[in-house]
């Protein structure tokens, strides 16, 4: 990949007019593997690299060219408990620093993620249940470190007939509190819903 510097991080109020255009490459493998007819799983390595990547530093005050690396795993394994109900559990890794300054931590790249969903159905499929909870480790960003997090999502689908159905999606059902960028609250409980019709 290739981009150029932006106006504001040459010249903004931290910028840095000697900066250079960012390249970078990634790098994945992995595997699937079928256990049974109810089971299945993966893994995947992968490795993603950046060359002068225009980052803010802390050390400096101001945007400046460094290269950083994230290497980890991705992970996940399925479960048909049964026609109506599914499990799937997911877990990423994640490695990543710059390199060469003093700020070795990499803005925004949590060190683990872990994801559990559960998907059932009733009615003979006409009601759709998913329900999701993810984890997301502690990171760092500009302002200091942002502590981890756990959100849980519902979504659920009925089917009136072959042409209609109405669904329901609440996002954060627990209504906690967390941040992703440090002093930036993220949203809190939401609800929305809506229909389709097929002609």
């Amino acid at each position: 990949s290739f981009d150029a510097p932006e106006i504001s991080e040459l010249f903004g109020t931290w910028g840095n007019p000697d900066l250079t255009p960012e390249t970078g490459s990634n790098f994945d493998i992995g595997m699937e593997q079928v256990f049974t007819d109810q089971l299945r799983g993966g893994i995947t390595f992968f490795r993603i690299g950046m060359d002068d990547h225009i980052e803010y530093l802390r050390s400096t005050n101001q945007y400046a060219n460094v290269d950083w690396e994230s290497t980890g795993l991705e992970s996940y394994l399925e479960w048909d408990v049964n026609q109506q109900l599914m499990l799937r559990v997911g877990h990423t890794w994640a490695d990543a620093e710059r390199k060469g300054v003093d700020d070795t931590l990499l803005f925004h790249s949590p060190e683990h993620t872990l994801s559990l969903m559960v998907d059932f159905s009733m009615l003979d499929d006409r009601l759709q249940h998913a329900i999701t909870i993810q984890y997301v480790d502690e990171r760092e960003t500009w302002d200091g470190p942002v502590d981890a997090f756990t959100v849980v999502d519902w979504s659920t689908r009925f089917q009136v007939n072959e042409q209609a159905s109405v669904w329901l999606r609440v996002e954060n059902l627990l209504d906690e509190t967390y941040e992703e960028i440090l002093y930036y609250r993220a949203p809190g409980l939401g609800v929305f819903g809506g229909f389709k019709l097929e002609f």
